[in-house]
């Protein structure tokens, strides 16, 4: 599968000179956004969890119970 995939983008940028730069670039772009996504979902649960338990209120329980359900969106 890999070996097809490369295959497909090596006639693409053959037929295609014009779009190489412009492939390359949403390439990266798009391998970078995909690697820093998963920092950006998970750190906001961290945070509600963090407050939720340096506070002894039980108030903000709600906070660390809404930690845990989001990360399953």
């Amino acid at each position: 599968m890999f070996s097809f995939y490369w295959y497909s983008i090596a006639c693409f940028c053959a037929v295609y000179k014009n779009t190489q730069i412009a492939f390359i670039k949403d390439s990266i772009s798009s391998f970078i956004l995909n690697l820093l996504t998963p920092f950006f979902i998970y750190i906001f649960p961290s945070v509600l969890r963090i407050i939720s338990l340096r506070c002894s209120q039980k108030d903000l329980s709600c906070f660390y119970k809404l930690s845990n359900i989001i990360p399953f969106f």
